[in-house]
């Protein structure tokens, strides 16, 4: 099942999948896709790991935030990716990014992380 957790706005749709087979042992696939593309591109690999038992959470950084490097607007996007992640209850995530694009929201992601662990 796919739920989508983001409008289309200046974040973007963020969506998840909820494998029917209830592992909390298992991590979260989170899927981070390259610069404009389609959701359709990042289902496939979502339907891969449905099958092999993974819940997933997916996310494509729309282009105007890279292209004009807003980072704000990039932390902002990411802070949602994180939040999104956290209310999968899941304690260990396993990163499948694409390109530069997913690859820039995932270095968000480990600042943001690291940030939180100081604070603690």
């Amino acid at each position: 099942r796919l739920y989508c957790v983001g409008a289309r706005d200046n974040i973007g749709p963020i969506w998840t999948s909820e494998n029917k087979l209830e592992c909390s042992d298992r991590p979260t696939i989170l899927l981070l896709g390259y610069a404009g593309s389609p959701q359709s591109h990042l289902q496939k690999f979502e339907k891969m790991y449905d099958k092999l038992g993974y819940n997933s959470v997916s996310y494509i950084l729309p282009c105007q935030h890279l292209y004009q490097y807003d980072s704000t607007q990039i932390k902002e996007c990411t802070k949602k990716v994180l939040e999104a992640l956290n209310n999968t209850g899941t304690r260990h995530v396993v990163p499948h990014v694409f390109s530069n694009n997913g690859m820039k929201v995932y270095q968000h992601l480990y600042y943001l992380i690291q940030e939180d662990q100081k604070k603690k």
